[in-house]
């Protein structure tokens, strides 16, 4: 009888589940591959959406849309360079424009990316694309958000010019020009191997939450780092506010993914376990 009731009371609220879509719509070309990979609401209540369209000349390129309430296409902008690019992030400017971040390959090879950031206005022209040089394998910009000031705050992974890998933070001004780079993992002061910053969080104090992984050791005469999951705060300048590593004194093996506000100057943050060997086993030997 029990098992009936569930099921009735199922049949019931089943129309009212199917009714919870309101509207469904598909974009793209045909004959090319369209991916989206996020969206963002907009000052207008509309919706952008940023993925990457592969054209027939094999190359990937940045394609955003401006979606109204109802899912119909206001505009989308193609972002072409000479040798592809792919996109990692997009934020909204103060103004009503968009700005995103990602990696961009000026060379024909799949090894000479470089991480770039772009600019589009309200109406999706765009205003400025600019990237960084460096001699890292494969970096890129994983993340990018507006500052009070007009500028904007950027995360650049594999970058820098130490012995190991590193992540960065980089300031740029309304114009795309950039006023400082600053490592997130100064390793004059944490004994970390190969940092990665994950997300990029403004909060509600002004401050920025940066989520990410990273390879550090229990003791100090450790010669193996396990992975672990990381949290850092900065101000819009780049100074740290603190910097921690999670779960060390737990041997919790993973790394971090995104954090949220909560109210009252807490924050919720998720983090990936690893508990097969194969990432285990996966310790940063010196």
């Amino acid at each position: 009888m029990k098992y009936f009731l569930l099921q009735l009371c199922f049949l019931l609220l089943l129309p009212i589940f199917a009714k919870a879509q309101l509207w469904e719509h598909y974009y793209g070309k045909p004959g090319l591959y369209d991916f989206s990979y996020f969206a963002i609401e907009t000052y207008d209540k509309g919706i952008i959406t940023g993925g990457r369209t592969v054209n027939p000349d094999g190359y990937s390129y940045t394609r955003i849309i401006k979606l109204d309430m109802n899912g119909d296409s206001l505009w989308s902008e193609l972002i072409k360079s000479s040798y592809g690019n792919q996109i990692r992030n997009i934020d909204n400017t103060i103004d009503g424009g968009i700005i995103g971040s990602g990696a961009i390959y000026i060379d024909d090879s799949e090894w000479a990316s470089k991480p770039f950031a772009f600019r589009l206005n309200a109406c999706g022209e765009l205003e400025w694309c600019t990237y960084f040089e460096t001699d890292r394998l494969l970096p890129w910009a994983q993340n990018i958000v507006s500052t009070d000031d007009g500028g904007f705050l950027m995360t650049l992974n594999s970058f820098g010019d130490y012995d190991t890998e590193n992540t960065f933070l980089a300031k740029l001004d309304a114009n795309g020009q950039p006023l400082w780079l600053k490592p997130v993992i100064n390793p004059d002061i944490y004994d970390v191997r190969n940092p990665l910053s994950e997300t990029l969080l403004k909060t509600e104090s002004g401050h920025y939450l940066l989520s990410g992984k990273g390879y550090w050791r229990y003791n100090p005469a450790d010669t193996i780092f396990w992975l672990r999951p990381f949290y850092a705060l900065f101000d819009q300048n780049g100074n740290e506010q603190w910097l921690t590593p999670f779960g060390i004194a737990d041997s919790l093996v993973g790394r971090a993914y995104a954090c949220t506000e909560m109210g009252n100057g807490h924050l919720l943050c998720v983090a990936r376990q690893y508990f097969s060997l194969q990432y285990i086993q996966q310790g940063f030997i010196i």
